[in-house]
């Protein structure tokens, strides 16, 4: 079984595109990004790991503390890749053990930090979906309901597509006119003969 990763910057619409791999070809999708949420709130020894690295104040009421923790680590490089290392670990083991009970051809994993993490090094192929910056600046503005300096802030700390799109097996473009369904209907083609 074929491991596929997709990422995509911010608003590049990869959620979107799993979706359609799920949907139209009933392919399995792991979402790192929101596992790594749930694991963080859910894995004792993580919890007691993330505690004693950024403090007690790291969880209010048994939840982690996002406020607190994005206070400290999203301006200071070092303390984000002590929680990175400390939480990809953690997903690595949760993907492997769901991988073990997909019966498919391929699995896809989901996720925005897939090449910054490492974690594409543990993937078959690479599926990036890229869009035009402004178009992405739109799409989560309307989503998060953040402003231009808030999404400008958070694609600063992800790489470009074009340092993205380097790692990538499989480009798809998501810029609301070139068709998404043919270029994902190309891939999965590929992915099966494979």
């Amino acid at each position: 079984m074929l491991k596929i990763g997709l990422t995509g910057g911010i608003g590049s619409g990869k959620s979107t595109i799993a979706k359609v791999f799920n949907l139209v070809y009933d392919i399995p999708i792991f979402e790192a990004d929101k596992q790594a949420k749930q694991i963080m709130n859910t894995n004792l020894e993580l919890i007691e790991e993330i505690i004693k690295t950024f403090g007690k104040e790291s969880y209010k009421n048994k939840t982690l503390n996002t406020k607190y923790l994005s206070q400290i680590v999203f301006n200071n490089p070092q303390q984000l890749e002590k929680l990175n290392n400390l939480v990809h670990a953690k997903v690595r083991h949760a993907f492997a053990k769901w991988v073990d009970e997909q019966n498919t051809a391929y699995v896809i994993q989901e996720a925005a930090i897939l090449v910054e993490s490492g974690a594409y090094k543990h993937m078959n192929k690479i599926i990036s979906v890229s869009a035009p910056q402004q178009l992405r600046i739109d799409r989560v503005i309307k989503r998060d309901k953040m402003t231009t300096e808030q999404v400008l802030q958070r694609m600063t700390k992800q790489l470009s597509d074009v340092e993205r799109n380097k790692h990538a097996d499989f480009v798809i473009v998501n810029d609301d006119t070139t068709g998404i369904i043919d270029q994902i209907t190309a891939i999965h083609t590929k992915l099966i003969e494979h």
